[in-house]
């Protein structure tokens, strides 16, 4: 009669393998979760940093006359290139010197009615105002309206300073984005 083979060996080996990519995976969970603290630590820190250059110059609400519209104003910055944005409020780039040039605001919006869903209304000459974190009042004169696609960031681009870029959605489904440009008055 012929003997049978031992299957223990090849068990115990799936068992093993099995064992070890589980703890490979813990592992590179620990590890991933680990960076993943890190950058949000260095995070912190940049947005820490820019809380306190951008301070007094930190816009904290808008006013468009036209559109019938007075909006506060939340600082956000770009993380991992998505730009976070508020559901209620529109949002100011805290880095809009580095993305467009010195002395630019870049203020979005979602194109929802109670926010920047009116701003194809804006007309070349409208003032807008923004009322600073230090309560001084500025305002700004419409010079350009454009539409542009979304991958089009060079529209955000200027070479004068002083510049108030408003941003948002427009087009069907959202598809294209309207840039508006004034300057300070």
């Amino acid at each position: 009669m012929p003997k049978r083979k031992n299957n223990r060996h090849h068990k115990y080996s799936t068992t093993l393998v099995l064992f070890f990519l589980a703890s490979c995976f813990l592992i590179l969970g620990i590890f991933f979760k680990t960076l993943d603290v890190y950058n949000n630590i260095e995070q912190q820190m940049l947005t820490a940093q820019s809380k306190s250059e951008y301070s007094a110059m930190t816009p904290k609400s808008i006013k468009i006359n036209r559109l019938h519209l007075n909006l506060p104003i939340e600082g956000t910055d770009i993380i991992n290139g998505k730009w976070p944005i508020s559901k209620y409020a529109v949002s100011y780039l805290k880095s809009s010197e580095k993305l467009a040039g010195n002395g630019t605001t870049i203020i979005y919006g979602h194109n929802k009615t109670n926010i920047f869903g009116q701003l194809n209304e804006v007309k070349i000459g409208d003032k807008i105002g923004l009322t600073l974190s230090d309560n001084r009042n500025v305002s700004y004169t419409v010079y350009q309206t454009i539409v542009v696609r979304p991958n089009e960031v060079s529209a955000l681009k200027t070479n004068t300073g002083s510049m108030l870029i408003l941003y948002t959605c427009t087009g069907f489904a959202d598809s294209k984005r309207l840039v508006v440009k004034a300057k300070l008055t």
